[in-house]
């Protein structure tokens, strides 16, 4: 519940500029810019509209750079106040943004660029599943290890290595 006396102010998110953005695999960090704040003695609210509900909640941080003292951030889901066709129209009646040439066809360079980008993605795919079942295999002869270590004492086998060799040849 606000106080008397606090100072409210509202943002929307695609209004303000963006710092820095980061990508990474499967998120991305977007760091944008308040630099139009009023700050005003005593609480003040500050409310940024449109941030994707799918942000991680827990990762949402707030800063500043004077000497003002954040104390409480809160979140809470809204519905967006904007509709989805007024911000991004199915048609543009802008002339400035320029059209591709044959109704979208792409050129040749265009296309090879695609196929060769295309080829290097799967390669890529490929050599990462090599990897990751190197790596199952690996902690997989590391665990056959363990056990025999713990039962050095009990049944061991004569050959360990020709074991663990044999296993890695059949995986």
């Amino acid at each position: 519940m606000a106080e008397a006396n606090t100072h409210e102010q509202d943002f929307t998110i695609r209004n303000l500029l963006t710092r820095s953005a980061t990508l990474y695999p499967a998120r991305v960090q977007v760091m944008p810019d308040i630099d139009d704040i009023t700050r005003y003695p005593g609480t003040n609210e500050i409310t940024i509209y449109g941030l994707a509900p799918t942000a991680d909640e827990s990762s949402i941080k707030v800063g500043g750079k004077s000497s003002a003292t954040i104390t409480d951030r809160q979140i809470e889901h809204m519905p967006n106040r904007e509709l989805f066709e007024d911000v991004c129209p199915l048609e543009s009646d802008d002339e400035d943004i320029e059209q591709p040439d044959d109704e979208g066809t792409v050129s040749d360079a265009e296309s090879e660029l695609i196929r060769t980008l295309n080829k290097k993605s799967a390669q890529n795919e490929e050599s990462l599943e090599i990897a990751r079942e190197g790596k199952t295999s690996a902690s997989s002869r590391l665990a056959i290890l363990e056990n025999s270590s713990r039962n050095l004492e009990k049944d061991r086998p004569v050959e360990l290595e020709v074991c663990v060799l044999a296993y890695s040849k059949e995986r």
